[in-house]
């Protein structure tokens, strides 16, 4: 971790207690289960690329609800990924699709995360079927603390003045600090224009959620108002499904703060103080590492492959820069 200041460093360190450790009695899914929902016609990478990222950062189960019509080609991408195709759009109902919202829920209900948003589109239809899901995700199944992380067609929902209030509803039904939106600058603005509020942490207060506003700094924000600012470098090079690939680590790092503070695989001692990590604690720190591993993981690859850096060459990155946050000596 060359190059990182010192209380990034700190953070890091701390974050490790967010980590359960592997054991032989551990078993599949106890070190997070996470769904991505979102994939339509026209965009099948961002929900992929979302997913795998998500899987090579350490979620033991990742499942994926997507359009009908975008279920084979993510499945051409990957046999690592559970696909799922039970969304459909306008068209797709209109030729013989029929959602069913049980089988959404049945898959739903397995996981400890969700991730609304990448690739979803903006198809009426299923910005209907994806806010029933939204809205009824808390009570599925016996876990009341799922978690949830909006992103991309997720945000447009929230910022639309048709689905706002419906979404701001939705999101009270989550737990404080169990929602993370990741906005960019311009659906921030968006967010901020439709929740009548003017900063970063206006947004967070009236959600009770954390903010991960995306920039050349990313301002992460908790609904308490407590504000981090994370400068760790990354590439100098954009390319579009950076954020996906930051939304994947994010659902994983809260996948493994579940399986400690919510599921107590292990119990965690906060340095000095001698007491748990609160709820509020592990989930900045999530959000942290979330951000600091996709930088970490943009810089590797364009230090590799220089400007032709694709995302396929970043998320190639995720799994060394975990061993490299998280030595397996340590």
């Amino acid at each position: 971790m060359l190059g990182l200041k010192s209380h990034h460093k700190e953070l890091i360190k701390l974050s490790r207690n967010c980590v359960p450790k592997l054991t032989p009695q551990l078993y599949k899914g106890q070190c997070g289960k996470i769904c991505v929902v979102g994939g339509c016609e026209e965009y099948t990478g961002a929900p992929y690329f979302s997913a795998h990222a998500a899987s090579i950062f350490g979620s033991d189960l990742v499942y994926l609800l997507c359009e009908k019509r975008a279920g084979l080609p993510i499945k051409g991408y990957s046999p690592n990924l559970m696909v799922h195709p039970y969304l459909g759009d306008t068209y797709s109902s209109t030729h013989g699709f029929q959602f069913e919202f049980e089988k959404v829920a049945s898959v739903v209900q397995r996981c400890h995360v969700l991730v609304v948003g990448p690739g979803l589109g903006r198809d009426e239809q299923i910005m209907q079927e994806v806010l029933q899901l939204v809205e009824e995700a808390p009570s599925l199944g016996d876990d009341n603390d799922r978690c949830l992380v909006l992103d991309a067609d997720g945000l447009f929902l929230l910022a639309s003045e048709n689905h706002t209030e419906r979404m701001q509803k939705a999101l009270k039904g989550y737990g404080d600090n169990r929602v993370v939106i990741t906005p960019n600058a311009v659906e921030l603005k968006r967010i901020m224009n439709a929740l009548n509020v003017d900063s970063v942490e206006k947004v967070s207060e009236k959600l009770g959620c954390i903010t991960v506003a995306k920039g050349q700094n990313d301002i992460i924000v908790n609904s308490q108002g407590e504000r981090w600012e994370n400068d760790v470098q990354g590439s100098m090079k954009r390319c579009g499904g950076q954020g996906d690939t930051l939304t994947g680590i994010i659902a994983t790092m809260f996948g493994f703060s579940r399986a400690v503070h919510d599921f107590k695989l292990e119990t965690i001692v906060e340095e000095g103080n001698g007491e748990n990590l609160p709820w509020s604690k592990m989930a900045m720190l999530s959000c942290f590492i979330g951000s600091t591993a996709t930088r970490m993981a943009s810089r590797a690859a364009y230090d590799k492959v220089g400007r032709q850096l694709q995302t396929t060459d970043m998320n190639n990155m995720v799994g060394e820069v975990f061993n490299e946050l998280y030595p397996p000596s340590q």
